[in-house]
Formats: C-alpha cells, sequence, structure tokens
C-alpha cells in the first residue's frame, strides 16, 4: 500500500457541480474545459470556492463513456445556468486516501483502495469522488500534486 487509508465521517458540502460525459481518453481535457465554465460562473457572481475542486464518477466502464459530475464546495451556489447547477457533496462514513504526484499514478491508487476495502470487508455505500488538493492551478511540479479519493461505506 503506498498511502494510509482512513475511515472516518463528514459533513455533506454545498456545491455548485456540472455533468461531465466523455470517454476515458479525454477524461482531463473535458474536466478542464468543465471547471473553466465553474471558475467563470462563479467570478461572474462573486461566488468563492469553500474547497477544492472534485470529480464524483458515477460511470466508469472500459466499454463505455465515464460519466462524472464535476464542481467546487461553495457557501451558496447561485441559481444556476447552462448546465451549472447546486449540488452536494455527500457527507456520512467514509474511506479516504491520498494519492501525491501526477494523475497518471491515481490509477494505481485507485486500485488500492479497491482492494484495501474488499480485504477489510467495507462495503462501497455510494459514488466515489476525487478531490484536487493540491494541483496544476495553483501547482507547476506534478510531484508536488495531491488528490484525496473519497468513497462512501457503510
Amino acid at each position: 500500500m503506498s498511502a494510509a487509508i482512513d475511515i472516518h465521517t463528514r459533513a455533506p458540502e454545498v456545491a455548485i457541480v456540472t455533468d461531465v460525459e466523455t470517454d476515458f481518453a479525454a477524461i482531463s481535457d473535458a474536466f478542464d474545459v468543465a471547471f473553466r465554465c465553474l471558475v467563470g460562473y462563479m467570478n461572474e457572481r462573486g461566488i468563492a470556492p469553500t474547497g477544492p475542486a472534485f470529480a464524483v464518477y458515477h460511470e466508469v466502464a472500459a466499454d463505455a463513456p465515464w460519466r462524472a459530475t464535476v464542481g467546487f464546495p461553495v457557501e451558496t451556489p447561485g441559481p444556476g445556468m447552462d448546465g451549472i447547477r447546486a449540488g452536494v457533496l455527500p457527507g456520512g462514513k467514509v474511506a479516504v486516501v491520498v494519492h501525491e504526484g501526477p494523475y497518471e499514478g491515481l490509477s494505481q491508487t485507485w486500485a488500492e483502495i479497491g482492494e484495501w476495502l474488499r480485504t477489510q470487508g467495507v462495503a462501497p455505500a455510494g459514488d466515489p469522488w476525487e478531490s484536487y488538493v493540491v494541483d496544476d492551478s495553483t501547482e507547476p511540479e506534478p510531484g508536488h500534486w495531491r488528490t484525496e479519493i473519497v468513497w462512501p461505506v457503510t
């Protein structure tokens, strides 16, 4: 195991979100476009994020488009428009691991948390997400990026 996995309870977070549907090869570009739209929306309305950008994964099949909801936690999301709407990062019991480094290594960390859940007898209980705690918007060196993987569990 390359990183420690913890289980704890989180409070729900109000968010501003939009949906993304893409294949795995184009996910980075699709997320970049969606995040830019969200940042533009927030800037126009004077809405500040209260936490890092995130992506909730709803469907991740090798032979079908990936479906995700991306967003930012906020105090008040605003009225929404053009696919941008209020959302919530769910609260409750979650397993959490922090991936340090470039996004290319995320699949290994996802595999590790999945295996850990199986070996510990912990059942997933909802759609998992990534929070981009330190990313390329604030840190140019990929080795310093920190991505939190959060998986709701029972």
